[in-house]
This record gives C-alpha cells, structure tokens and sequence, in this order.
C-alpha cells in the first residue's frame, strides 16, 4: 500500500488541477455546501483533497489513485453507505481521519488510510500579534455556549497591543432538515467582547478575512467544535501557509509516520495506517438504512446514530 502513496504522489491527478477540474459539475451539487464557505473552498496537494459528497458521478473515482477525504461525519457515513459496493471496484485508496475508523466497513479497510494535518510549530497565542476569532453561526459549527467561552478565555490577559479582530457569520445549519432558531448572533458577539475585556476589537467582513495577504505573527481563534462539517477546514490551510497559527490543529510530534507532505513550509499532512477499534459500527448504520426512508445526511436520527461511533472531534481546539 506505500507503494500506492508514493505512486500518486510522483504522479498527482488532484481534482483542483486544471485539467481535472472540469470533472465536477458544480450546478449539481447539494445545496447545502453554500452555508459552509470559506471552510469548504478547493485547495491543491498531490492526494487530491474534496468533498467526496459533491461528486455526483461514481465513474470519477477511478481516475484517482488516491483522495483525500475533507467531508464532515455525516456527509462520509452516508457516501459509505452509498457506494459500499461499488469502492472495491474504483481502486482508490482513500485517506480519512483517524476518528472515522470505526465505521470504514471491514471488508473495505484495505482501501484506507488515517490522516491528520499537524503544524510544524506549535501554535502559541502569547506570541501572536493579532488573534483573528472565526465563527459560522449556526448550531453544527459552534457547540455549548460553556465551550466557547473556554476558548475564548485564551485572549484573557493578552498584552494590550494584541489586536483582536472578529469575523462571525450567521448562517442556517447546513445538515438539518427543519432550521431551530438561536440567538448566536447576540450570544456570541457579546461572549467575544466579555473575553476581550477594555481591548478595541475589529469587526471584519468575511472578504476582509479571505483577503488577507500576509499573516505572519496571526493567530487563528477558530470556534469550530467538531469535524460535522468538515474534517479539513480551507480556512486553517489559509492560515497556515501564508504564516500563521492556528487553534485547532495540533503541533508535528515528530514520531515517525506512514508517509508525509509538506502542504506548505508551515504545516504537514501525516498519513498513517487506520488505527485498530473495538467494535465496528458499519452494521449498525447500514441497519438504521433498513428501517428510515429519506436523505441520510439530512435525517436528525441518522446524525445521532453517526455521533454513537465517532466522538472523537478531529480537532485539537487548545
């Protein structure tokens, strides 16, 4: 199987590559990937990082020798569930985080990898000059009101010429059927400014963010609870390879790993055998299948079924 990753990364075929690009029919895909920007936007290295969600026609995998997957928990579950059958036959290696072992079927383990995106330093918010606080407000990007306001206490105490920036978002729950109302966008804001205490704050505007050239001495402040959404954050490759730190993504340890990328001079892709689980979960998932009708990505009860296997967040949130 290493010889597979070294195979594909002598030879790329990445789906962000020009000649590749065209393969995906950007007018088919499900609406709710529009409620995830800029988490969700396209990126290059040589494993062909993408929502396998958003790819309509199964035909495309082949192509690939091996695809990085960046789909949330319940978007991955349910492509599972939907081409069990057909992914011995693509070939294709697929690399996945280490938390989504547990409901990779048996039969199909040969065909995955682990993975994880670590910083080459560690990300230290003393030593930044401007922490940036992100946030989507909806109720899949944030947690409990008590998480958020264990993160933002790391802005407590900062020196005084520490500039805080905040861009927040107000968004609809991209994966759920009927949308709750909640006051995040009151909440959150009014959290931010607690932490920050007399500190001025910047309210920027998500093109002011995504604009951003150099970020050299900035710290990302990243809300983001869990991998619901998205398993590998555009926002964090940003960051990092333009400089920067980010909250959510653990240092590089330096233990020896499968295969590794440099995805730029600041941050790495580590690859690794899936690790061992004690129980797998794929029967479950495919019973619950048997018994509910409708989208599965969608459906509260197939969401709650997910989360029973897969607890761990994927993000490191210091």
């Amino acid at each position: 199987m290493l010889e597979i990753l070294k195979a594909a990364y002598d030879r790329p075929q990445a789906l962000t590559q020009n000649r590749h690009h065209n393969l995906i029919n950007k007018g088919s895909i499900p609406k709710y990937i529009y409620d995830y920007y800029p988490v969700n936007q396209e990126y290059y290295h040589e494993f062909n990082p993408y929502f396998v969600h958003l790819i309509a026609k199964e035909t495309l995998f082949p192509e690939f020798r091996v695809f990085t997957v960046r789909d949330g928990i319940y978007t991955f579950a349910d492509f599972l569930l939907k081409y069990m059958k057909e992914i011995p036959k693509w070939k294709t290696t697929f690399l996945v985080p280490a938390s989504y072992a547990p409901i990779i079927p048996p039969q199909l383990q040969d065909q995955f990898f682990s993975y994880a995106i670590s910083q080459k330093k560690k990300p230290d918010i003393q030593k930044a000059k401007t922490v940036i606080v992100f946030a989507l407000l909806c109720d899949q990007y944030l947690s409990s009101y008590e998480d958020v306001e264990k993160k933002l206490s790391a802005i407590r105490g900062l020196p005084e010429d520490v500039k805080i920036e905040v861009c927040v978002s107000l968004r609809k729950s991209p994966l759920l059927q009927d949308e709750k109302e909640n006051l995040h966008f009151i909440h959150i804001p009014e959290m931010i400014r607690k932490a920050a205490g007399n500190r001025e704050i910047t309210w920027l505007r998500m093109r002011d963010l995504m604009d951003k050239t150099i970020l050299k001495d900035a710290y990302l402040l990243d809300l983001i609870h869990d991998n619901t959404l998205t398993c590998d954050s555009f926002l964090h490759y940003l960051f990092l390879s333009k400089g920067g730190m980010v909250n959510a993504l653990p240092a590089t340890t330096g233990k020896k790993n499968l295969f590794e990328i440099d995805l730029s001079f600041h941050h790495v892709l580590e690859v690794n055998p899936l690790p061992p689980v004690a129980k797998n979960a794929f029967v479950d998932l495919l019973f619950f299948t048997k018994l509910n009708k409708g989208e599965l990505w969608s459906h509260p009860k197939f969401h709650a079924e997910v989360q029973k296997h897969i607890t761990t967040s994927g993000y490191h949130n210091s």
